[in-house]
């Protein structure tokens, strides 16, 4: 195998694989089945409950250790301005782009259809307001992810002055795992008032450490890592469907999530050694990250609406609302794409 090849290979993998993680997000925030509770019951949640435990809480940490490893691939110390100002584009500007956007919306469903987004939190309409839902997506809640990422590339040279030797790498990880165990245990709820995961940086780290040693490894296509990965995903699978990972479970988490990540990306040879060319639309999972929340809210409303309060509609409504809603995202992707190039590059962050 060629490096060229190999270039390939992985930029496709990780177009697919982000698409893929995006959808996992996606299911999430799924609010569908809470308009069927009052009239079916609770217990229609628990196999979402159950997928998004299992399956879908592996997104975040994967998008964050995948990220890790793509900014350090080929770090300097010297490079730190250079990336800087490219991330400024690819993650800053389309970050204040969508929390203004969904500001808006905010004011929009707060001032005139509250009655219908009852799920969601009214919108502060102050000063203060103002600056929370643009600086801290204060209205678009999904986008803590992006407000984290910057905040990891801000700390960049810390990040690799603690990494950048392989043994002392492992011993910082693994020091910053306690150090954040013992934030979660006592500052958790001033954290999250401040939209900050602390746990985040543990994946972010373990990217980081392989984008600086191993991203060779790690971006080279393998039968034996897609097999191996396979296995780990699965036993990652079978762990997390035998135990609980509580709240103040951190180390569970970490120890479960970490691996299945790297497991699922690994797996993905296999997808891509039968799809030489992906579709287009898997490369604009930050469209299905940006815009799925609100326009899932909004179709799956309206599909509860007009249809009938029963178990079996709740299911069909679930699955239409995923269907519609990626539909429309790609439709909407490429309309703004032919209309107004520019305003497509400053929201897709030049993706």
């Amino acid at each position: 195998m060629t490096i060229g090849m190999a270039t390939t290979d992985f930029w496709n993998k990780k177009a697919v694989f982000s698409y893929v993680l995006a959808v996992l997000v996606f299911t999430i925030h799924l609010s569908t089945l809470d308009n069927y509770v009052p009239y079916v019951g609770a217990d229609i949640k628990k196999p979402l409950i159950w997928f998004v435990k299992v399956f879908s809480r592996v997104a975040v940490p994967a998008f964050f250790i995948l990220s890790g490893a793509l900014f350090f691939r080929n770090y300097e110390p010297g490079s730190f301005v250079i990336k800087l100002k490219s991330r400024f584009k690819s993650l800053l500007v389309p970050y204040l782009a969508w929390n203004v956007i969904w500001m808006l919306f905010g004011w929009i469903t707060t001032i005139f259809f509250s009655q219908y987004f009852v799920g969601r939190p009214p919108s502060d309409i102050s000063l203060r307001g103002v600056f929370v839902s643009v600086f801290l997506h204060g209205d678009n809640l999904p986008f803590w992810f992006i407000g984290n990422l910057i905040l990891f590339i801000i700390l960049s040279p810390v990040v690799y002055g603690l990494l950048k030797n392989k043994y002392l790498g492992v011993v910082s990880i693994l020091s910053v795992l306690a150090a954040v165990y013992v934030l979660n245990l006592h500052y958790a709820a001033f954290l999250k008032t401040w939209f900050v995961d602390a746990e985040s940086i543990v994946y972010y780290m373990v990217g980081s450490y392989i984008g600086i040693h191993y991203f060779h490894w790690f971006a080279n296509r393998s039968r034996s890592k897609a097999g191996i990965g396979f296995i780990v995903a699965l036993v990652c699978i079978v762990s997390r469907c035998t135990f609980d990972f509580t709240a103040n479970d951190l180390l569970g988490r970490t120890l479960s999530l970490t691996p299945f990540a790297l497991g699922l990306f690994f797996a993905f040879d296999v997808i891509v050694t039968h799809c030489k060319q992906v579709p287009e639309f898997v490369n604009h999972s930050f469209w299905v990250f940006a815009v799925h929340l609100n326009l899932s809210a909004i179709i799956t409303k309206l599909l509860f609406l007009a249809l009938p309060k029963s178990i079996a509609i709740a299911w069909l409504n679930l699955v239409i609302t995923v269907i519609l809603t990626l539909s429309l995202i790609e439709l909407l992707n490429r309309v703004v794409w032919r209309y107004s190039p520019r305003l497509y590059v400053m929201l897709s962050g030049s993706r």
